[in-house]
């Protein structure tokens, strides 16, 4: 997901059967510098702190599914 300054809710949910890796402004990575979402998982930042950087997805085989919502 590109960068968008005016983003006021952003929400991530993995559908997929692995584990993923998120992270804003810069490429995911398999470490502490970006936040896991486990299978089936998802997380969800409105009001307060929301990133408007670039989201940036990785896990460990290709073709896996996730869904992303912004809104402004």
């Amino acid at each position: 997901m590109a960068a968008n300054e005016s983003r006021t809710y952003l929400a991530f949910q993995n559908i997929s059967d692995t584990t993923m890796f998120v992270n804003f402004g810069s490429a995911a990575t398999t470490d502490d510098n970006s936040l896991r979402v486990l299978s089936g998982g998802s997380i969800t930042f409105n009001g307060g702190w929301v990133p408007s950087q670039s989201v940036n997805v990785i896990c460990s085989s290709a073709s896996k599914k996730f869904v992303a919502k912004e809104g402004q």
